[in-house]
């Protein structure tokens, strides 16, 4: 009868073994499976990170590049404020010169 009870005993704490370690079991393979989804999740998010990173350089270059050509047009414009202003003078000039003949010509009509 102690050989039962001890048995019996022996048969409980296997069976609460084999249902601890099959709970455990199911506990360890759905962290790994948990494990491998945010591994892949990260993967997502590295790859995505990396296309940003990459667009993110493209733009970078088109604006120096859209900087460059803004420069150049400022200089195009100075050098065009430059000849606007030198006709100007020229046609002040033009105009001064073509008062003061037509003085001396009126001077030479008298």
């Amino acid at each position: 009868e102690h050989l039962q009870e001890q048995a019996a005993r022996l048969q409980q704490d296997l069976d609460e073994s084999v249902a601890s370690k099959s709970g455990t079991e199911q506990e360890y393979n759905a962290l790994r499976a948990q494990l491998r989804t945010a591994e892949e999740e990260l993967l997502s998010l590295q790859e995505a990170k990396a296309m940003q990173d990459e667009e993110l350089a493209t733009c970078q270059g088109e604006l120096a590049l859209a900087n460059d050509n803004l420069a150049r047009e400022a200089d195009s414009l100075a050098q065009v404020q430059k000849e606007i202003q030198r006709l100007s003078d020229l046609g002040t000039s033009t105009s001064s010169t073509v008062e003061e003949l037509q003085r001396e010509l009126a001077a030479c009509q008298e």
